[in-house]
């Protein structure tokens, strides 16, 4: 069995297994030469068929990390790698600690 496992956020990425075993993985700020690059991670996924030598029509399962996103634009913005840290930890206080612990929406 072949899967690809994706993941989209902080450090996208993708990894291919086969017969339960990783035989590639990669990130795709690697080939975007952007840190912690956050949309789909195209490359990689080609590259790693590319190492494995399969096409995507042999994949037999794709795997999604995580939650699905809210809306479907999240593959097109670039939030994490235009983000500062200021502006993370900002968000986290702002808006993630009411929701999460305080249970407040905003």
């Amino acid at each position: 069995m072949i899967i690809l496992g994706i993941t989209v956020g902080i450090n996208s990425s993708c990894c291919l297994m086969i017969n339960g075993k990783v035989v590639a993985a990669e990130q795709e700020e690697r080939s975007k030469k952007i840190k912690n690059y956050c949309t789909w991670p195209e490359k990689a996924i080609q590259s790693c068929l590319k190492i494995a030598k399969i096409k995507t029509s042999q994949i037999d399962k794709v795997i999604w990390a995580g939650k699905d996103p809210i809306y479907m634009d999240y593959f097109l913005t670039k939030r994490y790698s235009t983000y500062s840290n200021k502006d993370m930890v900002k968000e986290q206080f702002e808006y993630w600690y009411k929701v999460m612990y305080q249970k407040k929406k905003n």
